[in-house]
């Protein structure tokens, strides 16, 4: 031991005490990051258990827009990062066809517990409109164009698997989160 010492005394006399304490520091620091690390299932019952407890959750938002109009995006996804876009074609009161709608559902699922998880969301709905009406070039034939507007949701919450969550409400909007696991439905 008093060997290990007047090395390490020898050792620190060439570095310096500045250096040294650099030197410690960073060690320090470097332990403390590698044991933060999960290191995948080496065991054959760690694996069994580790699929045991995968779980597949389905994440729904439902929303209704200043209409009344009640839409809905759902996915599947396990544990992690998930994203969708979809179209939603419209018609209105007359049966004129419109552009769809289109919507966008992105985010993470982290699983807290067996009951709560942490939901990251964004999610983007785009309807169009009728911006101009008129005839086509000088021509009596209908012509239309149309714009998106753009309403959204970004936010992280905390779910409780099978429970309703009211997002958003106001005077045009009411949005809805749901996150079940897969083997609850």
């Amino acid at each position: 031991m008093k060997d290990v010492i007047n090395s390490k005394n020898a050792f620190t006399k060439r570095l310096g005490p500045a250096a040294m304490a650099l030197l410690v520091s960073v060690m320090g620091h470097a332990e403390s990051l590698t044991a933060t690390w999960d290191s995948p299932p080496t065991t054959l019952a760690d694996r069994e258990l580790a699929e045991a407890q995968a779980v597949n959750y389905t994440v729904r938002i439902q929303w209704k827009d200043a209409n009344g109009m009640t839409n809905r995006i759902q996915i599947m996804t396990a544990e992690g990062e998930f994203k969708t876009d979809t179209i939603k074609l419209d018609q209105s009161k007359n049966n004129d066809t419109l552009p769809p709608s289109l919507a966008t559902l992105s985010g993470r699922l982290n699983v807290l517990s067996p009951e709560k998880g942490r939901l990251s969301l964004n999610f983007d709905w785009k309807t169009p409109i009728v911006v101009n009406t008129g005839a086509a070039n000088g021509t009596n034939a209908p012509s239309r164009s149309y714009q998106y507007i753009s309403t959204g949701l970004n936010s992280t919450f905390i779910v409780t698997f099978g429970k309703p969550l009211a997002a958003q409400a106001d005077e045009s909007t009411e949005v809805t989160i749901l996150v079940k696991r897969a083997e609850d439905q």
